[in-house]
């Protein structure tokens, strides 16, 4: 039996490219009156996903290694709340997001789907927190591995899956429902920071963490990108960095 050819790339600088299949599950669910909260933990389940696939006419690749989307509309659900409403997700006591249902029907699925990696909006791809809250998602036993509660520990540890979260995929929805295709190339390239930029974020671990970075800060390193990034603007300041700073700790920030 000849090996399967798969429809994947690994560059060398350490992206992906591939052939990428959206699942635009929010707009079904609107479509077909199915409530929907990006912003509880809720389960997307699979039979749901398998009506997504059939309503669209949705094919994957006989050789595998298509990149899985799902689109649960978190980011057009954050987008609409006014910012006191977006700071208040931040202090909630568990991070409750919409996600796929942690399932052994699940795990099979992917595995015969023989997804190269799979990907969504939503801050952990699958149901957040695993099983709502619960340390019981699904009995081990029933998928053969010891000790498993979540997706993430078999994608990840089992597989070596990688798992893309935190997705915009607006544009890509509005522009694959324009041309009535759900496929499309992805090309998934990681950017070079130094280890500066990263202390950065670092600091602010929370998703919705607030981050202002001085417009004079510069990277001196020639093999560095994050001078791309250098405008990005979040909705508050970081006190140890004003505007036209140089980049290095204040005192403030020593520790």
């Amino acid at each position: 039996m000849e090996p399967l050819t798969m429809n994947l790339a690994i560059v060398s600088s350490g992206g992906i490219t591939g052939r990428g299949i959206l699942l635009d599950y929010a707009s079904w669910a609107e479509t077909n009156s199915v409530q929907l909260d990006p912003l509880a933990s809720t389960s997307i389940p699979l039979a749901h996903l398998q009506q997504v696939i059939a309503s669209y006419n949705i094919t994957f690749s006989p050789c595998g290694g298509d990149i899985l989307f799902i689109r649960s509309g978190l980011t057009a659900a954050f987008d609409k709340l006014d910012d006191s409403s977006q700071h208040m997700l931040s202090e909630r006591p568990t991070a409750d997001f919409a996600g796929v249902e942690a399932t052994p029907e699940v795990l099979k699925w992917l595995w015969d789907s023989n997804f190269a990696a799979v990907a969504g909006d939503m801050p952990a791809f699958e149901r957040s927190p695993p099983g709502g809250g619960k340390s019981d998602a699904y009995p081990a036993e029933e998928v053969g591995l010891e000790g498993v509660s979540c997706l993430h520990e078999v994608l990840l540890g089992g597989w070596g899956c990688p798992i893309g979260e935190m997705f915009d995929l607006e544009a890509l929805a509005e522009m694959c429902k324009k041309e009535a295709r759900w496929s499309f190339f992805v090309s998934s390239v990681p950017l070079k920071v130094c280890s500066y930029f990263t202390w950065l974020f670092e600091r602010n671990r929370h998703p919705f963490a607030d981050i202002r970075i001085g417009a004079g800060w510069r990277c001196e390193s020639s093999e560095c990108n994050c001078n791309i990034l250098m405008r990005y603007r979040a909705r508050a300041s970081n006190e140890g960095l004003g505007e036209g700073g140089n980049g290095e700790r204040n005192e403030q920030d020593s520790d």
